[in-house]
């Protein structure tokens, strides 16, 4: 029973941790889509 618990436990943390990377990915990923927008509308006041 024990091992099955702290295997639980242990698979619970990966998957935060999984979970966590990805919204970090994915918030990375909206700023640099941001940042990209930001210029592309830089350049066109810039014309």
């Amino acid at each position: 029973m024990y091992k099955v618990i702290g295997s639980f436990h242990q698979t619970k943390s990966l998957l935060m941790i999984n979970i966590l990377c990805c919204t970090k990915i994915l918030l990375v990923t909206d700023e640099v889509g941001n940042i990209k927008e930001r210029q592309n509308s830089n350049d066109f006041l810039h014309i």
